[in-house]
């Protein structure tokens, strides 16, 4: 109760400020409330609701329809398709930059002939990326692809990041999956 998490942030700021960042985001688990007044009193505004979720039992999941195909992806060949998704807004853990710094990260792709319509971003078990071309959405390829990347890696349950959006909501809660305990907000300061 001397300040120092002000300082702290003081000095992050002003390190940001110099390396030309426009924006200053962290997280903070929400039961930490009071963090999150701190934060809020610096300045901090609620960005997103973060929330954990877990399928216990992958055997529940199908296969990809037989007409799409899925494929192992390179992080080569996930570089060349980046640009691909810039017009989506990915929280930090899900963007390429840091998915690709993951060791066991495992790309794969739904293919209908020789067109991408589906990608997901596997690692350890946990999906880090879900993505589903609007038109092919609700046909069974988010799951397909779930399905794939669990039997490839032999993972008995998985688990998925959601974020204020309805649609990976909806595909989670229809799956059966289970909120865990832990939730955060990500919380932002323009600079």
């Amino acid at each position: 109760r001397k300040g120092l998490s002000l300082i702290l942030l003081d000095k992050l700021k002003e390190k940001a400020e110099e390396q030309g960042c426009k924006q200053f985001m962290l997280e903070v688990i929400v039961e930490n409330q009071k963090a999150v007044k701190a934060y809020e009193k610096y300045g901090f505004e609620k960005l997103y609701d973060y929330y954990y979720y877990t399928l216990q039992d992958t055997s529940s999941l199908t296969n990809i329809p037989e007409s799409y195909e899925v494929r192992e992806l390179s992080k080569e060949e996930m570089k060349m398709l980046e640009s691909n998704f810039s017009e989506y807004a990915l929280n930090w853990q899900g963007t390429f930059e840091y998915v690709n710094m993951m060791v066991n990260i495992k790309y794969y792709g739904a293919y209908l002939g020789d067109s991408l319509v589906g990608l997901m971003a596997l690692a350890g078990g946990r999906i880090s990326f879900l993505w589903v071309q609007k038109e092919h959405r609700n046909k069974g390829i988010a799951t397909g692809l779930a399905h794939h990347g669990a039997f490839a890696n032999s993972l008995k349950k998985i688990s998925a990041l959601v974020i204020n959006n309805s649609m990976i909501y909806g595909f989670v809660k229809g799956l059966g999956f289970q909120r865990d305990h832990i939730s955060q907000y990500e919380m932002y300061i323009h600079l």
